[in-house]
């Protein structure tokens, strides 16, 4: 996948570097090359020539749609990259109104939102990306990890077993969804996710210090203090756990 898309990336570059030379000097002076030029500079993310041959292209052809959801899909990816979450949402909104029913576009506008604070708006387009596609695992951990972060727990636990099928190897994700179940509770599933967690990423801090706590509920003191004293090695911030009064 990775050598396809590179070769991909590698074709886009030549044409591009193609179509410029034939707009420069008027080779081929017609739509087809502006329009063809500005598919590509989103591709390659060429903002400057983006900017130019988009702005000349729609200027004359403001109703297509597909060029001003390139545009502005391309400007979201960007904006994103640069933590602009302001600009990603208002870009990744104008993709969606284009086109309600593309998913990716709606689980991204979900991030950015959530980014900016905006959860019940966020958790509904996640929501509606997964109506559209269920498969997109990234979407399914962003929303049951959100649902965790306003305390719906028991959205929280669904979405983010459903996303252990797809991300079987994410180990920040069953810590969270151990933390959920912590909260619920529910120990000894808490328990089996933080181990989850610790057998994919044995240096994972938090998973540490959240099954100290478990084996601390279980009174399994000596575990628990491996764990703690692990947690704390690993980041300074769980070292009061062990000196609660520095």
């Amino acid at each position: 996948i990775a050598a396809a898309a590179s070769q991909r990336m590698r074709l886009a570059a030549i044409a591009h570097h193609h179509l410029l030379t034939a707009d420069r000097w008027g080779l081929f002076a017609n739509e087809r090359v502006e329009r063809s030029l500005v598919t590509t500079a989103a591709l390659l993310e060429r903002q400057e020539d983006l900017t130019i041959y988009a702005g000349r292209y729609l200027s004359r052809h403001p109703d297509d749609a597909a060029i001003h959801m390139t545009v502005a899909k391309a400007r979201a990816k960007r904006a994103t990259n640069l933590r602009d979450f302001p600009a990603a949402a208002a870009e990744l909104a104008t993709v969606v109104q284009l086109d309600p029913r593309r998913a990716s576009a709606r689980a991204d506008l979900g991030s950015a939102l959530a980014e900016l604070g905006r959860f019940d708006e966020a958790i509904a387009e996640l929501k509606e990306a997964l109506q559209l596609d269920e498969s997109l695992g990234g979407a399914t951990y962003n929303l049951g990890t959100l649902l965790l972060h306003v305390g719906r727990l028991d959205e929280a636990v669904t979405y983010l077993q459903q996303a252990t099928r797809t991300l079987p190897d994410d180990a920040d994700l069953y810590n969270n969804l151990g933390s959920a179940l912590l909260q619920l509770h529910r120990l000894a599933d808490a328990e089996v996710n933080f181990s989850k967690a610790l057998a994919l990423d044995p240096n994972h801090p938090a998973a540490h210090f959240n099954l100290g706590r478990v084996l601390a509920a279980f009174n399994r003191f000596d575990e628990a203090e491996q764990h703690l004293r692990r947690a704390a090695s690993l980041d300074p911030r769980y070292e009061r756990i062990l000196t609660p009064h520095r």
